[in-house]
C-alpha cells in the first residue's frame, strides 16, 4: 500500500511539473482586446480635436477605427510608448515607428505585442481619407470612409457595419473579412489568406488572391464584380440574381445545376448589368 501510494504521489508530482512547463514554456496568446474592458491596460489619449482625414503607421499596434460619441485618438498598451499624433488642417496622423515588445518567461525569451491604436468617429460623420501602414490587425467598425488604403503585413483586416466608397485593402499575410457592409469600387487584396464576405452589397471593385480561398455569403452584386484567385476556391452564395461567368483553369466548377469537372467555363445571363466574374487557376467555383 506504502509502495503504491509514493508511486501515486510521484506522478502527481510528474504531472504538477508538466504542466507548470508547458504554461511557462508556451505562454497564453495575446487577444486583441476590446479598449472598453481592459480598464488595466494603460490608456493615453492622443488627441479629441476634429479630423476628417486619418493617417496610421503602425510597428506593432493593432488599429481600430469606430464609431463614438465624440472625435478621439487613443493608444492601449505600454507606458511611454513612442507615438506622435498631430491633427493639422483636419488630418489626423498617428504614427508608432517602434514596435512595443512584452517579455514572457519560459526556457527562452519570446516576444508578442498586445498594443492597440483606437480612432473614434461620431455617428453619422465620414472619413475622407483613411491611410493604414502596419503589421497588425485591422479593424474598421460602424463608420462611413469616402476612400481607404490599408494596408498590414502580419494581421487579419475586418470590415463590420461599414460603408466603404473606394480604395484598397491589402493584406500580405492574414485574411480579409467583411460583415453587413457596403464596398464600393473597393479593391481587396489578399498575398496569403482567405477573403470572407458576409451580408455584404458589392458595387463594382475587385478581390485578388493568391493561396487563400474566398467565400460570399447572403452576397448582392451591384454592377460587375471581379473574383480573380491563383490558387484557391471561389463560393459565392448570391442574394440578388447577377450575371456570373465562372472560370476554372484545373478545377471542379458548378453554377446551380451545371458542373464541369476539370477545369472549364460556364456562364448564365451575362448581359445582365450586375454580373460576378470568378476566376481561379487551381482551384474550385461555385456559384448558388
Amino acid at each position: 500500500m506504502k509502495k503504491a501510494l509514493s508511486i501515486g504521489g510521484i506522478l502527481v508530482i510528474i504531472g504538477a511539473i508538466m504542466v507548470a512547463v508547458g504554461f511557462f514554456s508556451h505562454p497564453q496568446p495575446f487577444h486583441p482586446f476590446d479598449e472598453e474592458t481592459f480598464n488595466h491596460v494603460n490608456k493615453q489619449t492622443l488627441t479629441k480635436q476634429h479630423f476628417d482625414r486619418v493617417k496610421v503607421t503602425a510597428a506593432s499596434a493593432d488599429v481600430k477605427v469606430r464609431q463614438g460619441d465624440h472625435y478621439g485618438a487613443y493608444y492601449y498598451g505600454k507606458k511611454h510608448a513612442a507615438l506622435q499624433t498631430t491633427v493639422k488642417d483636419g488630418q489626423l496622423i498617428v504614427s508608432q515607428t517602434t514596435a512595443v515588445k512584452t517579455k514572457h518567461f519560459s526556457v527562452s525569451w519570446s516576444d508578442d505585442s498586445n498594443d492597440q491604436i483606437v480612432i473614434t468617429v461620431p455617428k453619422n460623420k465620414q472619413v475622407r481619407s483613411l491611410t493604414i501602414k502596419g503589421n497588425d490587425d485591422v479593424t474598421l467598425k460602424d463608420t462611413r470612409f469616402a476612400r481607404v488604403h490599408v494596408n498590414t503585413h502580419g494581421g487579419e483586416v475586418t470590415v463590420n457595419n461599414s460603408k466603404v466608397n473606394g480604395g484598397t485593402i491589402d493584406s500580405a499575410s492574414g485574411d480579409i473579412r467583411s460583415a453587413n457592409s457596403r464596398l464600393t469600387a473597393t479593391k481587396l487584396n489578399s498575398a496569403s489568406g482567405d477573403t470572407d464576405l458576409y451580408k455584404v452589397t458589392v458595387s463594382g471593385g475587385q478581390a485578388n488572391l493568391s493561396s487563400g480561398d474566398f467565400t460570399a455569403r447572403k452576397l448582392m452584386v451591384n454592377g460587375h464584380y471581379l473574383v480573380n484567385n491563383q490558387s484557391g476556391d471561389n463560393e459565392v452564395h448570391a442574394l440578388n440574381d447577377p450575371g456570373v461567368i465562372l472560370t476554372s483553369d484545373d478545377g471542379d466548377v458548378s453554377l446551380g445545376h451545371q458542373e464541369k469537372d476539370d477545369g472549364g467555363t460556364l456562364e448564365r445571363n451575362t448581359d445582365n448589368p450586375n454580373l460576378i466574374k470568378m476566376v481561379t487557376q487551381d482551384g474550385d467555383n461555385s456559384f448558388d
